[in-house]
Protein backbone atom coordinates (compact mmCIF):
# COMPACT_ATOMS: atom_id res chain seq x y z
CA UNK A 1 0.00 0.00 0.00
CA UNK A 2 1.53 3.81 -1.12
CA UNK A 3 2.06 6.08 1.33
CA UNK A 4 0.12 9.05 1.29
CA UNK A 5 1.01 13.09 2.15
CA UNK A 6 -1.21 16.41 2.31
CA UNK A 7 -0.88 19.68 3.69
CA UNK A 8 -3.49 21.38 5.51
CA UNK A 9 -3.86 24.85 4.81
CA UNK A 10 -5.66 26.10 7.85
CA UNK A 11 -3.40 24.80 10.14
CA UNK A 12 0.22 24.86 8.52
CA UNK A 13 0.63 21.38 9.13
CA UNK A 14 2.01 18.49 6.99
CA UNK A 15 0.96 14.84 7.28
CA UNK A 16 2.79 11.91 6.33
CA UNK A 17 0.27 8.74 6.07
CA UNK A 18 2.58 5.41 5.97
CA UNK A 19 1.32 2.97 3.49
CA UNK A 20 3.39 0.35 5.66
CA UNK A 21 5.48 0.53 8.48
CA UNK A 22 8.76 2.51 8.11
CA UNK A 23 12.32 0.65 8.19
CA UNK A 24 14.56 2.02 10.52
CA UNK A 25 16.02 4.22 8.33
CA UNK A 26 13.01 5.82 7.35
CA UNK A 27 12.04 6.30 10.89
CA UNK A 28 15.06 7.65 11.28
CA UNK A 29 14.41 10.31 8.59
CA UNK A 30 11.46 11.11 9.02
CA UNK A 31 11.42 12.21 12.88
CA UNK A 32 14.74 13.64 12.49
CA UNK A 33 13.55 16.42 10.70
CA UNK A 34 10.64 17.24 13.00
CA UNK A 35 7.64 15.02 12.41
CA UNK A 36 6.16 13.20 14.95
CA UNK A 37 3.67 10.21 15.25
CA UNK A 38 0.25 11.21 15.99
CA UNK A 39 -2.08 8.14 17.05
CA UNK A 40 -5.27 9.81 16.09
CA UNK A 41 -4.57 10.75 13.11
CA UNK A 42 -2.28 7.53 12.38
CA UNK A 43 -0.14 9.80 10.48
CA UNK A 44 3.22 11.73 10.94
CA UNK A 45 2.74 15.51 11.74
CA UNK A 46 4.64 18.64 11.96
CA UNK A 47 4.28 22.19 10.95
CA UNK A 48 5.54 22.98 7.48
CA UNK A 49 9.11 24.01 6.50
CA UNK A 50 10.93 23.47 3.52
CA UNK A 51 13.07 20.83 5.16
CA UNK A 52 9.93 18.48 5.99
CA UNK A 53 8.87 19.07 2.54
CA UNK A 54 11.71 17.94 1.32
CA UNK A 55 11.20 14.68 3.43
CA UNK A 56 7.80 13.80 2.84
CA UNK A 57 8.16 14.38 -0.55
CA UNK A 58 10.39 12.16 -1.33
CA UNK A 59 8.11 9.32 0.29
CA UNK A 60 4.70 10.59 -1.62
CA UNK A 61 3.29 13.39 -3.45
CA UNK A 62 2.18 16.22 -0.88
CA UNK A 63 -1.86 17.07 -1.89
CA UNK A 64 -3.07 20.50 -0.71
CA UNK A 65 -6.67 20.11 1.40
CA UNK A 66 -7.79 22.78 3.44
CA UNK A 67 -9.97 21.07 6.23
CA UNK A 68 -10.88 22.64 9.39
CA UNK A 69 -9.58 21.36 12.74
CA UNK A 70 -12.74 19.84 15.42
CA UNK A 71 -11.71 22.15 18.36
CA UNK A 72 -15.02 20.92 19.82
CA UNK A 73 -13.60 17.26 19.54
CA UNK A 74 -10.55 17.47 20.89
CA UNK A 75 -11.72 19.71 23.84
CA UNK A 76 -14.28 17.01 24.63
CA UNK A 77 -11.92 14.37 24.44
CA UNK A 78 -9.30 16.48 27.04
CA UNK A 79 -12.06 17.11 29.30
CA UNK A 80 -13.63 13.58 29.08
CA UNK A 81 -9.50 12.70 30.38
CA UNK A 82 -9.27 15.31 33.03
CA UNK A 83 -12.62 14.11 34.54
CA UNK A 84 -11.39 10.30 34.58
CA UNK A 85 -8.13 11.19 36.11
CA UNK A 86 -9.66 13.43 38.98
CA UNK A 87 -12.28 10.84 39.79
CA UNK A 88 -9.17 8.55 40.11
CA UNK A 89 -7.32 10.57 42.63
CA UNK A 90 -10.43 11.40 44.20
CA UNK A 91 -10.58 7.19 44.70
CA UNK A 92 -6.85 7.21 45.77
CA UNK A 93 -7.54 10.32 48.25
CA UNK A 94 -11.19 8.60 49.48
CA UNK A 95 -8.81 5.51 50.59
CA UNK A 96 -5.74 7.37 52.20
CA UNK A 97 -8.47 8.68 54.14
CA UNK A 98 -10.23 6.10 55.03
CA UNK A 99 -6.61 3.95 56.21
CA UNK A 100 -5.95 7.27 58.29
CA UNK A 101 -9.60 7.18 60.59
CA UNK A 102 -9.14 3.66 61.24
CA UNK A 103 -5.90 4.69 63.24
CA UNK A 104 -6.82 5.76 66.97
CA UNK A 105 -5.15 9.04 68.31
CA UNK A 106 -3.30 9.03 71.22
CA UNK A 107 0.26 7.85 72.26
CA UNK A 108 2.79 7.04 69.26
CA UNK A 109 3.17 3.41 67.81
CA UNK A 110 5.79 1.67 69.81
CA UNK A 111 8.34 -0.36 67.97
CA UNK A 112 7.56 -3.53 69.81
CA UNK A 113 3.71 -3.09 69.88
CA UNK A 114 1.45 -6.09 68.36
CA UNK A 115 0.25 -3.83 66.23
CA UNK A 116 3.29 -1.96 64.96
CA UNK A 117 3.79 -4.38 61.99
CA UNK A 118 -0.19 -3.67 60.74
CA UNK A 119 0.85 0.23 61.39
CA UNK A 120 3.57 0.29 58.96
CA UNK A 121 1.95 -2.14 56.56
CA UNK A 122 -0.97 1.27 56.20
CA UNK A 123 1.65 3.76 56.16
CA UNK A 124 3.53 1.95 52.99
CA UNK A 125 -0.13 1.64 51.90
CA UNK A 126 -0.89 5.46 52.25
CA UNK A 127 2.61 6.52 50.38
CA UNK A 128 1.65 4.38 47.55
CA UNK A 129 -2.01 5.94 47.36
CA UNK A 130 -0.08 9.00 47.90
CA UNK A 131 1.90 8.66 45.01
CA UNK A 132 -0.99 7.73 42.73
CA UNK A 133 -2.78 10.61 43.83
CA UNK A 134 -0.22 13.37 42.66
CA UNK A 135 0.49 11.47 39.33
CA UNK A 136 -3.30 11.36 38.52
CA UNK A 137 -3.99 14.81 39.83
CA UNK A 138 -1.24 16.01 37.28
CA UNK A 139 -3.09 14.39 34.61
CA UNK A 140 -6.27 16.14 35.65
CA UNK A 141 -4.91 19.27 35.77
CA UNK A 142 -2.69 18.83 32.70
CA UNK A 143 -5.82 17.72 30.63
CA UNK A 144 -7.98 20.65 31.66
CA UNK A 145 -5.05 23.20 30.62
CA UNK A 146 -5.20 20.82 27.26
CA UNK A 147 -8.69 21.56 26.79
CA UNK A 148 -8.89 25.40 28.08
CA UNK A 149 -5.53 25.68 25.53
CA UNK A 150 -7.95 23.95 22.36
CA UNK A 151 -10.67 26.37 23.60
CA UNK A 152 -8.23 29.77 23.07
CA UNK A 153 -7.16 27.98 20.01
CA UNK A 154 -10.28 27.98 18.26
CA UNK A 155 -10.81 31.77 19.55
CA UNK A 156 -8.07 32.68 17.63
CA UNK A 157 -8.72 31.08 14.16
CA UNK A 158 -11.96 32.52 14.47
CA UNK A 159 -11.46 36.30 15.83
CA UNK A 160 -10.97 38.61 13.37
CA UNK A 161 -8.48 40.51 15.64
CA UNK A 162 -6.56 37.44 16.36
CA UNK A 163 -6.64 36.82 12.31
CA UNK A 164 -5.39 40.21 11.83
CA UNK A 165 -2.57 40.28 14.14
CA UNK A 166 -1.71 36.83 12.93
CA UNK A 167 -1.30 38.21 8.92
CA UNK A 168 0.77 41.23 10.31
CA UNK A 169 3.20 38.49 11.73
CA UNK A 170 3.18 36.79 8.46
CA UNK A 171 3.52 40.03 6.72
CA UNK A 172 6.80 40.76 8.89
CA UNK A 173 8.39 37.62 8.27
CA UNK A 174 7.66 37.87 4.75
CA UNK A 175 9.60 41.17 4.70
CA UNK A 176 12.28 39.59 6.51
CA UNK A 177 13.04 36.48 4.19
CA UNK A 178 12.43 38.97 0.66
CA UNK A 179 15.49 41.05 2.18
CA UNK A 180 17.71 37.76 2.82
CA UNK A 181 16.73 36.89 -1.11
CA UNK A 182 18.05 40.65 -2.09
CA UNK A 183 21.21 40.19 -0.24
CA UNK A 184 21.91 37.32 -1.62
CA UNK A 185 23.11 35.28 1.16
CA UNK A 186 24.13 31.63 0.62
CA UNK A 187 20.71 30.72 1.99
CA UNK A 188 18.28 32.66 -0.43
CA UNK A 189 16.88 29.97 -2.14
CA UNK A 190 15.85 28.63 1.40
CA UNK A 191 14.84 31.96 1.67
CA UNK A 192 12.57 32.23 -1.24
CA UNK A 193 11.36 29.13 -0.69
CA UNK A 194 9.98 30.42 2.88
CA UNK A 195 8.75 34.04 1.52
CA UNK A 196 6.44 31.89 -1.69
CA UNK A 197 5.01 30.00 1.23
CA UNK A 198 4.38 32.76 3.33
CA UNK A 199 3.14 34.30 0.74
CA UNK A 200 0.53 31.35 0.33
CA UNK A 201 -0.41 31.59 3.98
CA UNK A 202 -1.19 35.35 3.54
CA UNK A 203 -3.28 34.89 1.08
CA UNK A 204 -5.19 31.81 2.66
CA UNK A 205 -5.41 34.39 5.83
CA UNK A 206 -6.94 37.24 5.00
CA UNK A 207 -9.57 34.72 3.05
CA UNK A 208 -10.58 33.77 6.13
CA UNK A 209 -10.63 36.57 7.35
CA UNK A 210 -12.72 38.39 4.53
CA UNK A 211 -15.39 35.25 4.87
CA UNK A 212 -15.47 35.39 8.75
CA UNK A 213 -16.67 39.03 8.35
CA UNK A 214 -19.22 38.45 6.35
CA UNK A 215 -20.82 36.21 8.29
CA UNK A 216 -20.63 37.51 11.49
CA UNK A 217 -20.33 41.01 10.24
CA UNK A 218 -17.86 41.82 12.88
CA UNK A 219 -15.04 43.61 10.98
CA UNK A 220 -11.24 44.07 12.32
CA UNK A 221 -11.59 47.02 15.74
CA UNK A 222 -9.93 50.24 14.41
CA UNK A 223 -9.23 52.98 16.59
CA UNK A 224 -11.94 55.29 15.92
CA UNK A 225 -14.15 52.96 17.37
CA UNK A 226 -12.95 53.68 21.17
CA UNK A 227 -13.49 56.78 22.78
CA UNK A 228 -11.82 58.65 25.93
CA UNK A 229 -13.07 57.49 29.26
CA UNK A 230 -14.50 54.31 27.71
CA UNK A 231 -13.10 50.75 29.82
CA UNK A 232 -11.78 48.15 27.59
CA UNK A 233 -10.27 44.80 28.53
CA UNK A 234 -6.27 44.07 27.39
CA UNK A 235 -3.67 41.46 28.40
CA UNK A 236 -2.68 43.69 31.29
CA UNK A 237 -5.95 44.12 32.72
CA UNK A 238 -9.13 46.26 32.62
CA UNK A 239 -7.90 49.86 31.74
CA UNK A 240 -9.49 53.50 30.47
CA UNK A 241 -8.89 55.18 27.27
CA UNK A 242 -7.08 57.81 27.94
CA UNK A 243 -5.98 59.00 24.37
CA UNK A 244 -6.87 58.06 20.69
CA UNK A 245 -4.57 58.71 18.02
CA UNK A 246 -5.25 57.34 14.12
CA UNK A 247 -3.82 54.26 14.34
CA UNK A 248 -3.35 53.27 18.32
CA UNK A 249 -4.88 54.01 21.76
CA UNK A 250 -3.48 54.36 24.92
CA UNK A 251 -4.17 53.53 27.88
CA UNK A 252 -4.40 53.58 31.58
CA UNK A 253 -4.66 50.71 33.70
CA UNK A 254 -7.71 51.18 36.49
CA UNK A 255 -6.50 51.12 40.12
CA UNK A 256 -6.32 47.57 41.48
CA UNK A 257 -5.84 45.90 37.64
CA UNK A 258 -2.02 44.13 37.95
CA UNK A 259 -0.75 45.89 41.02
CA UNK A 260 2.83 44.23 40.24
CA UNK A 261 3.13 46.18 37.33
CA UNK A 262 5.23 49.78 38.29
CA UNK A 263 4.00 52.78 37.10
CA UNK A 264 5.63 53.31 33.52
CA UNK A 265 4.06 50.00 32.44
CA UNK A 266 0.33 51.23 33.40
CA UNK A 267 -0.02 53.87 30.54
CA UNK A 268 0.87 52.42 27.10
CA UNK A 269 0.05 52.43 23.18
CA UNK A 270 -2.02 49.86 22.35
CA UNK A 271 -2.90 48.48 18.68
CA UNK A 272 -7.05 47.92 18.33
CA UNK A 273 -7.33 45.01 17.39
CA UNK A 274 -6.05 44.15 20.92
CA UNK A 275 -8.96 45.87 22.73
CA UNK A 276 -12.38 45.13 23.51
CA UNK A 277 -14.91 46.41 25.41
CA UNK A 278 -14.43 45.76 28.96
CA UNK A 279 -17.71 43.53 30.57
Amino acid sequence: MPHTATYNQDNDKLYLFPGERLTDDEYQRVTACGLRWWRGHKAFVGNWTPEREDVVQVFATIEAVDEPEDFQGRAARFTGKAKRAQGRADARRAAVRQIMDAIPLGQPMLRDHYSARRYRRDMDRVDAHHKALRAEQGKADHYTRRAEGTARREQQLHTPAHIARRIETLKAEQRKCARRVTWGASSAEHAQRWADHLGQRIKHEEARLARLVGETGQGVPVAGDFQVGQHVATVRGKAEVIKVTPKKVKCRLLDGESPHLPGPFREWLEKPERLRPAA
